[in-house]
Formats: C-alpha cells, structure tokens, sequence
C-alpha cells in the first residue's frame, strides 16, 4: 500500500482509547492494562465514555496503579460506563519506593465516584497494599453494588502480618453491613 494512501486513511495517527471503547457497545469481557487507563487520560477523560457499554459484564485490570490519580479518574469512566457489569478484577501493581500517594481531596473534588454499580456481583482486588485511596475504592464499591455476593481481597505479600489483621478488619467493618454479601475473603497472598 502506497504511504500516500496510509495517510489518507488516518492509520498514522494514534489510537484513540476512547474512540476504540465508543467502537466496542457490544463487547460482554475488557481487559485492560494501567498503560491503556492513562492512554485513556490522556485523552480527556469525561464522566462517561461517549458510548455506554450496556453488554460488558467482566471487566479486568492488570498492574493498576491506586497512586496515579489519571488511572483511577479513567477507572471511574469505564465503570459508569458499565452498568450491566457483574465481575470486576483488579490485579494491583507492585508499590515502587518513592510512588507519591494520591490526595483523595482532589478526587473528590474531581467528581471521581462511582454511580450504581446494580448488577455487580463480584470483586477481586489482588495485591492489595491498604492504602486510603484502596479502601475508600472499596467503600464505594460497596456502597454502590447492592446485590455484591463476593469480594476477594488478596493482600499483597510484602505487607506486613500486622498491617494484613489490620487491613482485614477494616474490610470487614465495610461489609459488615451488606446482607447481600454472602462471601468475603479477606487474605493475605502467599508466594
């Protein structure tokens, strides 16, 4: 194919995220890395994407980054985006030395919250450090999941025994209150 012809078709220019997830109403399982979340930042992220995704019900994250306030804000797109979604994944990066930590004043302020999630009925959170942003993340998904069933909570192995009680007490004051919430596990990841 000619270069001329490439050009003209547009194929030299980026790929948009945002145009490519518009593209995809009909996709039912996404899986996305924390580089296609800040991809997705990059292009001015909205409150919702331009297409919603009624027909996604799993939807994965992998090397999610909770100390990156452009992962988390495209996060909170794609889930109001998804509002059929019954299984949410997240496969948490390793903390680097020296991350800086995310001010959750300024999410607020951003209007980064979550939307009814009704039809969510499972959560995975795996490498979980217990950051305050992890557990507000969690708080707001609880309380916008009504009919949540399961959550798996796999703190990462790095974490110290006491800081595992810790978080795991916590996470369990948050589903105290969910009478939908039949199963949570709450652990500490072992090698």
């Amino acid at each position: 194919m000619p270069q001329q012809e490439v050009s003209q078709n547009g194929q030299h220019e980026a790929l948009n995220l945002v145009k490519l997830l518009s593209s995809l109403p009909e996709v039912r399982a996404l899986i996305l890395d924390g580089c296609s979340l800040k991809f997705l930042a990059s292009s001015d992220v909205a409150r919702r994407l331009s297409t919603m995704l009624n027909h996604l019900v799993n939807l994965e994250f992998y090397l999610f980054d909770f100390n990156d306030e452009d992962q988390i804000c495209s996060l909170l797109c794609i889930l109001r985006s998804c509002l059929n979604l019954k299984l949410l994944n997240l496969l948490l990066s390793r903390i680097k030395n020296g991350s800086r930590k995310v001010d959750l004043n300024q999410l607020k302020g951003q209007g980064c919250r979550i939307d009814e999630l009704n039809n969510l009925q499972t959560l995975g959170i795996h490498r979980f450090h217990g950051s305050k942003v992890e557990l507000r993340f969690v708080r707001l998904v609880l309380a916008s999941a009504p009919i949540l069933e399961k959550m798996t909570i796999n703190v990462d192995e790095e974490v110290s025994e006491r800081k595992a009680t810790k978080i795991s007490k916590i996470i369990g004051v948050f589903a105290y209150s969910r009478s939908a919430l039949t199963q949570l596990i709450c652990q500490k990841h072992q090698p």
